[in-house]
């Protein structure tokens, strides 16, 4: 008889098909993120977005929705702007199949009491149900989904 050692796994924290994430660095904007293990890439809703060139470095400027602020006391009626550093121009596979150039910045996420940064592409996600999408590479090592649920880290 053979006694054979059985890997075992990390065991990882789960999140389920939506989660609620706050970004720090753009004024604590929080929103329901869309978990999605088929999307390779992050992607955020965004309003007005322009590439510009700040102190020789070229930036990306955009605004983001009231809405997404509503929870704070002082919030405005406006759509807040902001600009950061340009990481790359990217061609992005949409969710209709089409190919899409995006702008892609590094953010800063509080997903539960999980603090790290991701890669972000920025789009018009006006027409989606979610301002963001949480892909693949931004869970990868770090979460397993659980799709029966939902806000298993931010409740």
């Amino acid at each position: 008889m053979t006694n054979k050692c059985v890997p075992t796994l990390p065991v990882l924290p789960s999140v389920g098909w939506r989660e609620r994430i706050i970004f720090p660095s753009l004024n604590n904007a929080k929103l329901i993120a869309k978990v999605d293990t088929g999307a390779r890439s992050s992607a955020l809703h965004v309003q007005n977005l322009a590439v510009v060139e700040q102190g020789g470095q070229r930036c990306v400027s955009f605004q983001l929705p009231k809405e997404l602020f509503a929870h704070q006391v002082l919030s405005t009626h406006e759509a807040h702007q902001f600009t950061l550093p340009l990481i790359a121009q990217r061609t992005i596979k949409n969710s209709g199949g089409q190919q899409q150039q995006r702008c892609v910045v590094d953010l800063p996420i509080l997903l539960g009491e999980y603090h790290y940064t991701i890669e972000v592409t920025l789009t018009c996600r006006q027409a989606m149900k979610y301002p963001m999408l949480l892909g693949r590479t931004a869970i990868r090592g770090r979460f397993l989904v659980d799709v029966a649920t939902s806000f298993q880290l931010s409740h």
